[in-house]
This record gives structure tokens, C-alpha cells and sequence, in this order.
């Protein structure tokens, strides 16, 4: 799914990903997070643009956690990063 990839926003959100990992929150080193992109197309209506994005969360935590999973339209399947 290469247009996620190249978009700022997910560089963005990796970029915060690995952050996150190098900082000290309330005593606590090396926190994680997960994250589900989903990119908007003209035909879709915002209710199935956040249940992709949501899947794509949902199965960024499923297969490990501390990943960005992407999701394109009418697809049940998603690319991790």
C-alpha cells in the first residue's frame, strides 16, 4: 500500500512511534503505541473511512502492538510498518 507510505502523516506518526520509545513517562521507559491510517477517497463515506482506520488499529495490536498498520478502500487486508 505504497500511498500511505510516502504521505507526511505517516511519516509523522512513525517518526512519534520511535519517540515515544526513547522517553521516560512517570518512571517508565519504552512506551509504545499503534496506529491504523486509512486514506480517504472520494466515494467513501466517513463512517467506512474510520471503520478501516479502526480495523487497521485493531490489527496493529493484534500482531504485536508498537506498529502503524495501513489500510486501503474496500480491502480487509492492511500493510504494517
Amino acid at each position: 500500500v505504497k500511498f500511505a507510505h510516502s504521505t507526511s502523516v505517516a511519516r509523522s506518526l512513525q517518526d512519534f512511534r520511535e519517540c515515544l520509545e526513547s522517553i521516560r513517562v512517570g518512571g517508565v521507559t519504552g512506551v509504545t503505541a499503534s496506529f491504523g491510517v486509512a486514506e480517504r477517497f472520494p466515494s467513501e463515506t466517513t463512517e467506512a473511512l474510520l471503520l478501516r482506520a479502526d480495523r487497521a488499529l485493531y490489527q496493529a495490536k493484534a500482531l504485536g502492538r508498537n506498529r502503524i498498520q495501513y489500510s486501503t478502500p474496500g480491502s480487509s487486508d492492511a500493510e504494517s510498518q
